[in-house]
């Protein structure tokens, strides 16, 4: 049922960013894309419990981080800053739980799925935002025009 309800979720706001969204939530759904698809293909049989460290999340958690920075860092977007403190948040998770073995499984298990769920309403706000602010302003203004991510 939690996969069922964030894949639903996942879809929406990556679907919506794609079809309806700027440049900045375009390169937002992929990160995001990346991050669950290789998230997926990384999952090892033996993580199925929260308790376990997930070396496949690790990886693409930490791979991931950097493209949030930059997406966070070159972009004039609010939403930017919570979908990177989300994928810093799961990237943390995975750095405790290493360091603490064994110790707050629970805690670790909530600060690595959690961030997604955050992810996904951030991009969602991010593309309705955009939206709002393309009809606020006219058809001539450099805000309408596709693929630009910063007001002028």
């Amino acid at each position: 049922m939690r996969t069922a309800i964030f894949l639903i979720l996942w879809l929406l706001s990556s679907g919506a960013a794609v079809l309806a969204g700027g440049r900045a939530e375009r390169i937002g759904a992929s990160i995001f894309l990346w991050i669950t698809a290789g998230t997926a293909v990384l999952k090892l049989p033996y993580t199925a419990h929260h308790l376990d460290l997930d070396l496949g999340g690790s990886l693409i958690d930490a791979l991931a981080t950097p493209a949030c920075f930059y997406l966070a860092l070159t972009t004039r977007r609010s939403w930017t800053l919570w979908f990177c403190a989300a994928q810093v948040v799961a990237l943390l998770g995975h750095m405790v739980h290493y360091l603490l073995t064994g110790e707050a499984g629970l805690a670790y298990g909530i600060m690595t799925r959690v961030p997604s769920y955050i992810q996904s309403f951030a991009l969602l706000a991010g593309t309705i935002s955009f939206r709002h602010r393309q009809r606020r302003h006219p058809a001539s203004s450099p805000m309408n025009r596709k693929g630009n991510s910063s007001p002028p």
